[in-house]
């Protein structure tokens, strides 16, 4: 069996704790006795220290003062140190007789385990007793409850020794006092004030009883009376409290108290605050310390504390910048750059900041900073994002903008472009022009907004309706002399005149009417040469007009080469349509050489040709889509590494417009009647209709692209994945049929396989 508990005290098995009444003070002899309430106590420095106090008459629970492997010895066979036999077995197996070691009481026959003086066999069981002990042991009574308790007890000094109660500190008067350190024995002065080297005989109040204890001068039975509580590191201010820190070199300071002084190698004191010592463990590492996992420079961040902008959503942008002073846009911290640019990093904390960054070369930013002031990085659980939904100029909705860079970095963002809105705009998630490997995007993820839809095409004006032809002229009279025509003859229909423009579309004249047995004539032949009516004939129909064309639909489309935007291909505007052709003049009647009065008469006249319907106007072709770019690369090669693309729905193309309906053509005019027997006039022919004008043809669907690359441009790339919320817009639809469709989805993975 192996001790696991050197108990140097009495432990009294079954017996309640009865709490010492404390005493108010220990004080050195020389000084005198210590009157009650008067605290005279002092450590080396001068300070107060807590009460010593004797304990009460009961046992109470021992604490574990250390851990040994000792064996003790159990069998009758061992050496004795008290010349006093032991019965044969009794130290076989518990519970032990007289004298065999033991732990603790409830291993003992008798119930009690008490401390001796020897080293070899420092606890024993001990027996009852009446008035006489083997080996000279006085006989001692204990008060328990109400009874009294008489056992053995060893002769040893206790002084200083740990106790928990008066009993286990052996004769009576000594008592077990309180320091700061433990509880420990003391030794009755009372009689002649005498002590050992390094103690004094001490007065204590124990409610209306003075008692007189040795105590050690240094107030510690742990502790020699060289102890220098105000600059030992090892009992600073009181025996046995060490100074240590985490990570940190520890000293003692006047008046006793611990005190960081430094920092062991490889840790440091970045939060200055001494209570937590060196917290942070870092070797530093030569070379660059930019945001990779690393601290190299071992300043408390990853990354160059020196050379950044720190930005923060708690932060403001009237701020310095700093990791305790962040400011709070990331377009702020572009402002500053230009004034700085020795400080060419921004640290951005997780939270969402608002407007277009526009990236100037030699910046770096960095995302996925913990918002809490530590400025941990972890960007998968710190997200940093960037988003802008406001349009420029031209109409579209760009996040981050870049142009002209050889030197800068976008690190752990998520940058997302808000959808457009203008007619046919486009949306950019991060676009670039002119920009070399050197601008690295790494560790981003870039979505784009839906682009917007193409206006429609204007539709064309209808044509104007051409006029009817007047009708021939009636007789009603004689004119036996032939010679009284504007009197008495049948007048000819006046055409239709012109409505189109250039005088196009006039009907044919109606002849006028014959006498005298005289054949009429045939009708004017219309402006643009469709026939009058032969004699006896009604004027010929005009033509109608020829219909417009309509217009190509928009297909794809192609960069601006000023502004470096996606511009779709516009619907084609409808062909003109031609005017119809005026109807021909009607033929006029038949004379008579004598009717029934026996007199010649004219016969009617014929009506006029009526005038053509003129051509609609053509459709305008409509406008194409815009586009969703989560990349866009004009001319440009930069490296992208390890990044999420995320493109959404292209616009649909505008509807081309509609043409304008044809003009009608209007009808000649009727036949005039002849007097008598004469011949009646012929009708007028019709003007023909106009054409329809031609629709405009549908403007192109908007593309959607993950990555959009360009002339010239050939990113560098490394694992990037592609994500889709959307697709490419469809082409307008005019009444000619749809537009083509914009740009296909599957164009997100470019011949340069940016996977």
């Amino acid at each position: 069996m192996f001790v696991r508990r050197l108990l140097l005290a009495l432990v009294l098995a079954g017996c309640g704790p009865e709490a010492a009444a404390p005493l108010s003070s220990v004080a050195d002899a020389s000084a005198g006795d210590v009157s009650a309430g008067h605290d005279a106590a002092t450590d080396l420095g001068g300070q107060p220290q807590d009460q010593v106090s004797p304990g009460g008459p009961d046992v109470v629970s021992l604490p574990d003062l250390f851990e040994a492997d000792t064996e003790v010895p159990r069998t009758e066979d061992v050496r004795n140190p008290f010349d006093v036999p032991i019965e044969p077995g009794a130290c076989d197996a518990p519970p032990f007789g007289f004298l065999c070691g033991c732990t603790e009481n409830e291993e003992c026959l008798s119930g009690y385990c008490v401390s001796t003086a020897d080293p070899e066999l420092p606890l024993v069981c001990t027996q009852a007793c009446v008035t006489d002990c083997p080996n000279d042991w006085p006989c001692r009574g204990f008060q328990t409850g109400p009874d009294t308790v008489f056992i053995c007890l060893p002769e040893a000094d206790t002084l200083c020794n740990p106790c928990v109660s008066d009993s286990n500190c052996g004769n009576t008067g000594q008592k077990c006092l309180q320091y700061d350190d433990g509880l420990f024995c003391g030794r009755d002065c009372s009689a002649d004030g005498a002590c050992p080297a390094d103690y004094t005989c001490s007065s204590l109040e124990d409610g209306a009883a003075l008692l007189r204890q040795c105590t050690p001068l240094s107030l510690s039975c742990i502790c020699g009376p060289e102890t220098d509580y105000t600059q030992d590191p090892a009992n600073c201010g009181k025996c046995g409290n060490v100074c240590t820190f985490p990570g940190g070199v520890a000293d003692c300071a006047p008046p006793g108290e611990c005190v960081l002084v430094g920092c062991i190698e490889g840790f440091h004191n970045h939060d200055l605050k001494a209570e937590n010592g060196c917290e942070y463990a870092c070797v530093p590492i030569a070379g660059e310390d930019v945001p990779d996992g690393v601290d190299q420079d071992c300043d408390g961040i990853d990354g160059d504390a020196d050379r950044a902008w720190f930005v923060s959503p708690s932060g403001s942008d009237d701020a310095a910048g700093t990791r305790d002073d962040p400011l709070r846009s990331v377009v702020k911290a572009v402002e500053r750059f230009g004034t700085q640019p020795s400080r060419d990093h921004v640290y951005l904390a997780a939270g969402v900041y608002t407007g277009q960054v526009v990236l100037p070369n030699g910046l770096h930013v960095y995302g996925g900073y913990a918002p809490d002031g530590s400025w941990a990085r972890d960007p998968v659980a710190y997200e940093s994002a960037l988003t802008h939904n406001g349009a420029d100029a031209s109409g579209s909705v760009r996040a981050v903008v870049i142009e002209v860079a050889d030197d800068a970095t976008l690190d752990a963002l998520s940058i997302t472009a808000g959808s457009a809105s203008a007619q046919g705009a486009s949306s950019y998630g991060l676009w670039v022009r002119d920009a070399s490997s050197g601008l690295v995007v790494r560790g981003c993820r870039i979505t784009a907004g839906a682009g917007a839809d193409g206006s429609n095409g204007e539709a064309g004006t209808p044509g104007k309706d051409g006029e009817s032809g007047q009708p021939g002229g009636t007789t009603t009279d004689t004119d036996c002399n032939c010679n009284e025509f504007d009197t008495y003859g049948g007048k000819g229909g006046a055409p239709g005149a012109a409505a189109c423009p250039g005088g196009l579309g006039a009907g044919g004249s109606g002849a006028n009417g014959a006498c005298d047995d005289t054949n009429g004539s045939a009708g004017s032949p219309a402006a643009e040469g469709t026939a009058g009516g032969s004699f006896g004939s009604p004027g010929s129909d005009g033509s109608p007009g020829t219909p417009g064309t309509p217009g190509k639909g928009g297909e794809g489309g192609d960069i601006s080469p000023t502004e470096g935007l996606w511009r779709g291909t516009a619907g084609g505007d409808g062909g003109p349509a031609t005017a119809g052709k005026g109807g021909g003049g009607g033929s006029s009647g038949k004379g008579t050489d004598g009717g029934t009065f026996g007199c010649a008469a004219w016969g009617g006249g014929g009506g006029g040709g009526g005038s053509a319907g003129c051509g609609g106007t053509q459709g305008l072709g409509a406008k194409a889509g815009g586009g969703s770019f989560a990349v866009f690369l004009v001319d440009a090669d930069p490296t992208l590494q390890g990044n999420v693309f995320v493109r959404a729905s292209g616009g649909r193309g505008g509807d081309g417009g509609k043409g304008g309906a044809a003009g009608k053509g209007k009808p000649g005019g009727g036949p005039g009647g002849g007097h008598d027997d004469a011949g009646d006039g012929h009708k007028g022919g019709n003007g023909g209709d106009g054409g329809a004008g031609g629709d405009g043809g549908g403007g192109a669907g908007g593309p959607s692209y993950g990555l959009f690359t360009g002339p010239k441009a050939n990113p560098k790339c490394l694992g990037n994945t592609f994500e889709s919320v959307g697709s490419p817009g469809t082409g307008g639809g005019p009444a000619s049929g749809p537009g083509v469709i914009g740009g296909s989805g599957d164009k997100n993975k470019p011949t340069t396989n940016c996977l």
